[in-house]
């Protein structure tokens, strides 16, 4: 649980990461950009001075989103600086410390003490990943029977990238379903232990052909069966915005949220829902201007 390179004493923590990452490129650090979640974290930590360097720091990620997706519940692992050596000592407050240096986009809301051993992506028990659809004309039911198909052991080959670092193609998914969300969205809702590259995205991109009348649900069911080897049908991947890492859950891991940090992100969250609400209504009146300057022509 401890380390101690020079005079820095460290131990082994766990952080909850929240962000918006429409305006990011991922979130895994990369050397051609600057411009990811993962590259701002990595500074206001050492920013903070809570590491000599996350080379050195055990630093592991709970999951790797693309371009423009976002994470209410993304977790890192690393050695961080204490100052709980003794009883009776208060600890660092990390959320503090690192928010500081982050952009309004990326807050980290709480934070857990980890055993030694602990690694943010082979602890995982279960990810969690919500994609956001407007509900619109979609046939919901068609859906719901079709997002029953993928829970179980299954090859996912035809419902993924394909990527360098995918060798096996069976992945067990625990749950997947349509929820009912308010302001006329629903949400597909999937959990497994681990998932392919892109497959959230290419299972919603299914999902949205059953919606709307493209694909009979049991079509979910021909594209399990088939073999690795087989050719993958041309369809698209769901767009990347409207998919968001909604949690990422461990055995015995219990955080400690930082109320004031999640409050002032709740207000800086309803500052811009406001924001969004007005150019929503302009939008909106566009619409019904235009309608009615062609109805009068």
């Amino acid at each position: 649980m401890w380390s101690r390179p020079g005079q820095m004493e460290r131990r082994k923590v766990a952080l909850k990461v929240f962000y918006l990452g429409w305006m990011y490129e991922g979130f895994a650090k990369q050397k051609r950009t600057r411009q990811t979640v993962e590259g701002h974290l990595h500074y206001a930590i050492l920013k903070a001075k809570l590491t000599p360097s996350i080379e050195s720091s055990e630093y592991s990620r709970g999951g790797r989103t693309d371009t423009g997706v976002c994470a209410y519940g993304q977790v890192v692992s690393l050695l961080l600086r204490t100052r709980k050596t003794e009883k009776g000592q208060t600890e660092i407050p990390y959320t503090l410390a690192i928010n500081r240096h982050l952009p309004r986009s990326i807050r980290v809301l709480s934070w857990a003490y980890v055993p030694a051993s602990f690694s943010a992506r082979f602890s995982c028990k279960h990810r969690v990943y919500r994609y956001y659809l407007p509900q619109g004309s979609l046939d919901v039911a068609s859906m719901r029977r079709g997002a029953s198909l993928f829970v179980g052991k299954h090859c996912f080959r035809h419902f993924c990238v394909k990527s360098k670092e995918d060798e096996r193609y069976e992945r067990t998914v625990d749950r997947a379903e349509i929820l009912s969300s308010g302001e006329g969205m629903c949400v597909f809702e999937v959990v497994s232990r681990g998932f392919l590259y892109r497959q959230v995205r290419c299972m919603a991109g299914i999902l949205l052909l059953v919606g709307e009348g493209k694909r009979q649900p049991e079509y979910i069911a021909e594209l399990l069966s088939l073999s690795a080897a087989e050719k993958k049908p041309g369809y698209q991947p769901a767009p990347p915005q409207n998919l968001v890492l909604y949690d990422c859950v461990y055995d015995g891991v219990c955080f400690e949220t930082a109320p004031a940090e999640c409050e002032r992100l709740g207000r800086d969250l309803a500052e811009e829902h406001l924001e969004k609400q007005v150019e929503e209504a302009v939008l909106r009146g566009s619409v019904e201007y235009l309608g009615g300057l062609c109805g009068g022509v």
